[in-house]
């Protein structure tokens, strides 16, 4: 149990920091559900587009090295 907390602490300490950054914005500003799903979506979308962009870069760097 504490090999597999160990591996996945950062990621769940994350989505729970992330889940309650969400849940008090809604309760302290009156933020309605939609725009924060809205915002966590937008969030996902952008770090996956960042995640191609760099995958893409490697590929491109490994291709070069290799000639």
């Amino acid at each position: 149990m504490m090999k597999w907390f160990k591996k996945y602490r950062t990621i769940i300490l994350g989505l729970l920091s992330l889940s309650l950054l969400i849940g008090s914005a809604v309760q302290i500003f009156d933020v309605p559900w939609y725009e924060m799903r809205e915002f966590v979506i937008g969030a996902f979308l952008f770090v996956g587009l960042i995640t191609l962009c760099a995958l893409a870069a490697a590929i491109v760097i490994n291709l070069l090295r290799r000639r």
